[in-house]
């Protein structure tokens, strides 16, 4: 059994990804949510997720980037 099986991991590693570059590197690297929103669509266009699901699998993955970089 998953450790959070109401959210989508693929959604929360793709938002990290992008906070995370966003941080280290350049704000610009934000307009690559664009892509994560790609992600979010195609979890629930194939049926895996529910968009409540990638909305949350998101949202942690950029919360837990957040937490990282205050540390």
């Amino acid at each position: 059994m998953a450790a959070f099986p109401d959210q989508s991991v693929d959604s929360a590693v793709a938002s990290a990804v992008v906070a995370l570059l966003s941080v280290v590197h350049s704000p610009w690297w934000l307009a690559a949510y664009a892509m994560t929103v790609a992600v979010c669509w195609s979890r629930v266009a194939l049926r895996y997720h529910t968009v409540a699901q990638t909305v949350a699998g998101a949202s942690l993955g950029a919360a837990t980037a957040a937490g990282f970089w205050l540390l």
